[in-house]
């Protein structure tokens, strides 16, 4: 008689790992935008659309400590890399293990759209402030994405 165990890996599948990096990713860019922007933002007039104001400003209000001690880039370029980053393991978790190139058109257009975004700013082309900070962390971005996927296939 032989018995068989078959012992199964504890470790979260690549697809796993990948949604809940990017749910991660997706609070911490909108933690940071809700918590740190100026209050000028569109953003603000939605939640007082949706009657969510005071709610925000509460959190606003229990994060005003943190502001001081971070760099500007975290919390005017940063946020927008994670949202881009977060995007990326999103179609990912769509895409998992597909050989098509329209997973990497997919992959590739929010932070192509994010770049051509910045730079119509500085054409003046839309509203909104250039930064050449947000410039480089959107070109940098999906390069480090595409290797970290790319190094994390199982």
């Amino acid at each position: 008689m032989c018995l068989v165990v078959v012992v199964r890996s504890r470790r979260p599948s690549s697809r796993v790992l990948c949604s809940l990096v990017s749910a991660a990713l997706l609070t911490m860019g909108s933690a940071l935008y809700v918590c740190l922007r100026p209050e000028d933002l569109l953003l603000f007039r939605w939640a007082q659309a949706v009657g969510v104001t005071e709610e925000v400003y509460s959190v606003r209000v229990a994060a005003n400590w943190l502001a001081p001690l971070l760099p500007e880039w975290v919390i005017f370029s940063l946020p927008y890399a994670l949202w881009v980053s977060s995007y990326m393991l999103a179609v990912e978790v769509i895409w998992y293990r597909s050989p098509s190139t329209s997973k990497y058109v997919w992959l590739t257009a929010a932070p192509a759209l994010a770049l051509v975004s910045e730079l119509a700013q500085a054409a003046r082309l839309i509203p909104g402030t250039f930064d050449w900070v947000d410039v480089v962390f959107l070109a940098i971005t999906p390069i480090i994405g595409l290797i970290l996927l790319n190094v994390s296939r199982d």
